[in-house]
């Protein structure tokens, strides 16, 4: 299996009587990776449709970023995720808080996120029509 954070025990396989133990410690990559692993490439149409069912799932999209809206190192962003000949359509919205170190992040970037599904959000357009996308907290962003 996976390491994880923690302590590992050591028992007798006679008796079961605990014989020691030792932290594991992971490193951020280590983290990241394990984190990454267990996200699941999900499509628009499937957390749109249903986002109840995928509502505290981990996942991965890929796509452009429409808008970026940034205050100090946290982020919300428009990101078009279903590829088409042409670019990317149907639009998530992401919160995100960079980490030190990261770049900034620029619309027209075209980003890797894996986080965690919220369900449905839906805020006023600048337009002032409602507006409801489905939901990402992400935890990465690859740019």
């Amino acid at each position: 299996g996976k390491a994880v954070p923690g302590l590992r025990s050591y028992s007798c396989t006679v008796c079961g009587k605990e014989l020691g133990s030792e932290p594991i410690n992971l490193s951020e990559e280590e983290i990241a990776s394990y984190f990454k692993e267990g996200c699941s490439a999900m499509t628009y149409e499937q957390v749109a449709r249903d986002p109840d069912t995928y509502n505290g799932e981990k996942a991965a999209f890929t796509g452009e970023v429409i808008q970026v809206m940034q205050e100090g190192d946290t982020y919300m962003l428009r990101v078009n995720v279903t590829p088409v000949s042409y670019g990317y359509k149907d639009t998530i919205l992401v919160l995100y808080t960079a980490k030190s170190g990261d770049q900034r992040i620029l619309e027209d970037d075209v980003v890797t996120l894996y986080g965690t599904m919220a369900g449905m959000y839906t805020y006023e357009t600048v337009m002032g029509a409602e507006l409801t996308v489905p939901l990402m907290s992400a935890q990465y962003v690859e740019y």
